[in-house]
């Protein structure tokens, strides 16, 4: 019961975070969209959102 409950957890935790770097990703291209952001800062971005 106990191990369950914590996967279930652990569950939750990685779809948020899933979403969270969804949404960042997301985000980050509207952003190049409206700005024309530089590769070298969309590239940090990348990088950031992966070591994560």
């Amino acid at each position: 019961m106990d191990r369950h409950t914590v996967n279930l957890k652990n569950t939750g935790f990685q779809f948020l975070s899933l979403r969270r770097r969804l949404l960042k990703y997301t985000m980050l291209a509207r952003e190049q969209e409206n700005t024309r952001t530089k590769p070298e800062e969309l590239h940090a971005g990348q990088r950031y959102s992966a070591g994560e």
